[in-house]
């Protein structure tokens, strides 16, 4: 975009709820500055670095007056996506952030996450963010969350534990929950099952070492099935779920685990049900 469009822009726009940029590797037209400078109701902020799989290249001019000129707005900016470290501080002046969304990647550190309070949030959606740093960003919260979704991220034991820790402590208004689910936490996630009784919609990865049977189990050792009908029994009288199954996972009891779920979508205790194929 030219500098005469830019300037155009800045005498017709007097209000601009969402911004949405996508910054090139070179050639950054600076005028776009001029354009957020002008006092505005910017509440939905997207910033897409498109060099963000390659940290050699340096753009760091260019982000840092951007990131300055976006603070002037950043009590009123209520969702904020990136897909790159920020060079200053600004995740830190968004005291009334709702939504923030990291769409990451693996080469870069996110280290501006450590120790951030953003205490209104209630959705995190993260992809190839760094667990650790996420249960830190969780335990900063004040119980606002009621969305969180992880995406493309390694587990190890102790790590997997704390994040679910952090869920189930600092999150009782939780409504959607997407996770990687290790065998070893399972007992540890039946916290969750517990303390967030908002919980609505639950999707959990898991990898080719997991037991499916054992998630059924938390409530109850026994098979599968009969587990996972004492399960929805237990689940009575609180918000319908939504459940996903992995066909690769289940193909064993498939047919079971349909039936069963027509039953108790009858009945109200399932809002809606899918089976996974891959």
């Amino acid at each position: 975009m030219n500098d005469n469009v830019l300037t155009g822009l800045t005498e017709i726009c007097e209000s601009i709820k969402e911004l949405e940029l996508y910054i090139k590797e070179k050639n950054n037209n600076f005028g776009v500055i001029k354009l957020i400078d002008i006092p505005k109701k910017l509440i939905n902020v997207h910033i897409h670095n498109s060099y963000s799989n390659n940290p050699n290249i340096n753009n760091n001019s260019f982000n840092k007056i951007l990131e300055n000129s976006l603070m002037k707005h950043a009590q009123i900016i209520q969702h904020f996506k990136i897909n790159a470290p920020p060079i200053t501080k600004i995740l830190t002046t968004f005291v009334n952030l709702k939504e923030l969304e990291l769409d990451g990647s693996y080469h870069y550190p996110w280290n501006c996450l450590e120790n951030l309070s953003l205490p209104l949030l209630q959705t995190l959606k993260t992809r190839a963010i760094p667990v650790e740093i996420l249960a830190s960003l969780i335990e900063n919260t004040s119980g606002y969350l009621t969305k969180i979704s992880i995406d493309c991220i390694l587990y190890e034991e102790v790590i997997n534990k704390k994040i679910i820790q952090a869920i189930y402590q600092k999150c009782p208004k939780l409504k959607y929950l997407k996770l990687i689910l290790i065998n070893e936490n399972i007992s540890e996630f039946e916290n969750i099952l517990i303390k967030c009784q908002y919980l609505d919609e639950l999707f959990i990865s898991v990898d080719n070492l997991f037991d499916p049977r054992e998630l059924f189990e938390i409530l109850i050792r026994s098979s599968p099935i009969k587990s996972l009908k004492r399960f929805l029994d237990n689940w009575k009288g609180r918000h319908p779920m939504f459940l996903q199954f992995n066909y690769r996972d289940i193909r064993e009891y498939s047919a079971d685990i349909v039936s069963l779920m027509k039953k108790y979508k009858a009945k109200g205790i399932i809002k809606e049900f899918d089976m996974h194929f891959e």
